[in-house]
């Protein structure tokens, strides 16, 4: 399965919607004998599916983001001990994240555990983390 990010127009009435997509998602993979899963996750949609055809013909939808792997941590030293496992073999990399403090300090933590370098207009590797509540999604 892959992973994709849903970027919905959330209306006022965010609980109907969000349980409108949801259930739209699952009909139409029920319909296409298609695996799939949906999570919220502080604000954020996460499909699992094989195909990201499933949702077309759905209201409100402003983008969807394919990722290549996703995981989610509760811990800020779990997130350091993948992110260190997944560079190596790598010489540079670049953090992106919806928080710039949170890009330094994990750019900064990285550079302190691993010696690399960081190359943020031509990395080997571009790894994405988001904090969302209590939460950091992981993105390769």
């Amino acid at each position: 399965m892959k992973t994709y990010i849903i970027k919905a127009k959330i209306p006022r009435n965010q609980a109907v919607y969000l349980s409108y997509l949801k259930r739209s998602i699952l009909d139409i993979c029920e319909e296409r004998d298609t695996e799939c899963v949906v999570e919220f996750l502080d604000g954020r949609v996460l499909l699992f599916t094989s195909s990201v055809d499933v949702l077309n013909g759905i209201k409100g939808l402003k983008g969807v983001i394919s990722v290549h792997d996703t995981t989610v941590f509760d811990d800020y030293s779990k997130v350091l001990n993948y992110i260190s496992r997944c560079l190596e073999g790598k010489k540079t990399f670049a953090i992106r994240s919806n928080k710039k403090e949170l890009e330094k300090k994990i750019g900064a933590d990285i550079i302190s555990r691993t010696g690399l370098k960081v190359n943020l207009t031509s990395p080997d590797i571009i790894v994405k983390v988001e904090k969302r509540g209590k939460y950091y999604l992981v993105y390769l």
